[in-house]
């Protein structure tokens, strides 16, 4: 059930939260820069799900090791990962893309 709610999340990322947020001082602009990082965050979904079920399979199979050493892995991997993206937070991020697949505005005349 993860991977259809993963999709379902990117495909609908963008019209819910125009539905949600979109009012007020949250612009269109605005908008489209938070559906990027949640179509990224519904990508990870799946593999959260996953290190669910296979944490609960290798303890059932009396094998704790195996679990905390990936733990340990993941842990490092994501430090790593933070300090390696740290001038994206700092200095932002233009998404372009995001635009280019979003429909046009229409223009006041």
């Amino acid at each position: 059930m993860s991977i259809p709610s993963s999709v379902g999340l990117i495909v609908l990322g963008f019209p819910i939260i125009q539905v949600l947020l979109q009012h007020g001082h949250f612009s269109l602009n605005n908008a489209q820069s938070t559906a990027v990082p949640l179509a990224f965050f519904a990508l990870g979904l799946a593999g959260l799900a996953a290190v669910e079920i296979l944490t609960r399979s290798f303890y059932a199979l009396r094998d704790s090791t195996t679990p905390v050493i990936v733990s340990i892995a993941q842990f490092v991997f994501k430090i790593a990962l933070s300090l390696a993206l740290i001038n994206l937070a700092i200095f932002g991020a233009q998404w372009e893309w995001v635009r280019w697949l979003s429909p046009p505005l229409p223009r006041d005349c």
